[in-house]
């Protein structure tokens, strides 16, 4: 919300354009075309996610399409109005879909031709897949950075950072009137500690992101070959420590690939993993590992997706 109110500050423009898939809360501006979704796949429509959403919020909304070239034509054709774009870099609840990165670049580029400013919602992927998060690993530069507990050592906290020009409006915008970016639990100091704390750690062994990134490999790459071995249709998505599991046909991209997903057999074989120890989300699958998971917590998550989906098989499920 405060990055926003930063955009349209620095802009003077009222519209905001988010894409089909993404979550960025609870608040009416970005509870658009999460679930609901609404146009084609290529030009999207915004939806709203929930009922009390005023129709005149949903006006201010441009949805973009996910992973398409197209995006990058409809910020342009908005650009007149358009404050900014906020993009999940891998699409957290959407089910572990990353970003391509010539896609990425691709909006980066025309949000900086069009002056429109690029929004990076970290809160999944900030300091969980590299020290410069999911865009940095793309390639790409954003003119604001949000982040949520990573920055709070696990606690609740909520961050914006990002070019001087735009976050130091709240301090004072050029007609003195500044961007109001406060509430309850700002800069409370047992979390800004935990925080720093957990940074330091992170910053100063840089190797767990390699760790981090082999063992994520690993996963990815022995779900796919189980999957292969039983000749399910399902795929594994992810980057880093993030994995989705999705019964599909083909590699889902975005959230409209997931729209004909095998929700029932989602459901079962979550069920199936907590009986073998493991916990995944449903029906969409978002998973992380973490520093404390290691070679034989693989085996362990390997073997409770072999146990679960061969059952499901021969139950006729999948």
């Amino acid at each position: 919300m405060s990055a926003l109110r930063l955009a349209r500050a620095a802009t003077g423009r009222g519209k905001i354009a988010k894409f089909e898939g993404g979550w960025h809360g609870g608040q009416d501006f970005l509870l658009h075309s999460y679930t609901q979704l609404g146009g084609t796949a290529d030009r999207p429509a915004a939806v709203a996610d929930s009922a009390g959403v005023p129709p005149e919020v949903t006006g201010t909304v441009v949805t973009l399409p996910f992973n398409s070239d197209r995006a990058a034509e409809i910020i342009r054709e908005h650009a007149e109005d358009l404050a900014c774009v906020i993009v999940e870099p891998v699409l957290g609840g959407g089910g572990a879909l990353p970003a391509e990165r010539r896609f990425l670049q691709a909006v980066g580029d025309a949000c900086r031709e069009c002056g429109v400013v690029l929004i990076a919602d970290e809160v999944i992927t900030g300091f969980r897949l590299a020290p410069g998060g999911a865009a940095g690993l793309l390639g790409v530069r954003p003119d604001l950075t949000v982040f949520g507990k990573i920055v709070g050592g696990g606690l609740p906290v909520g961050a914006v950072c990002g070019r001087g020009d735009l976050v130091d409006r709240v301090l004072a915008g050029d007609d003195g009137l500044s961007v109001v970016a406060g509430g309850t639990h700002a800069a409370n100091p047992m979390t800004t500690a935990a925080g720093v704390a957990q940074l330091d750690v992170l910053l100063e062994n840089p190797e767990i992101y390699s760790t981090l990134e082999a063992r994520g490999d690993r996963l990815r790459s022995e779900l796919s070959a189980l999957v292969s071995r039983l000749g399910i249709s399902a795929h594994v998505t992810g980057a880093g420590s993030l994995w989705g599991f999705h019964f599909t046909d083909a590699k889902p991209a975005n959230v409209r690939d997931l729209h004909g997903s095998d929700k029932v057999a989602a459901r079962m074989l979550a069920a199936l993993l907590l009986r073998e120890g493991v916990f995944l989300s449903s029906p969409v699958h978002l998973a992380f590992l973490s520093s404390a998971h290691g070679e034989s917590e693989l085996d362990q998550i390997v073997a409770a997706h072999a146990t679960a989906l061969e059952r499901m098989k021969t139950e006729g499920i999948v």
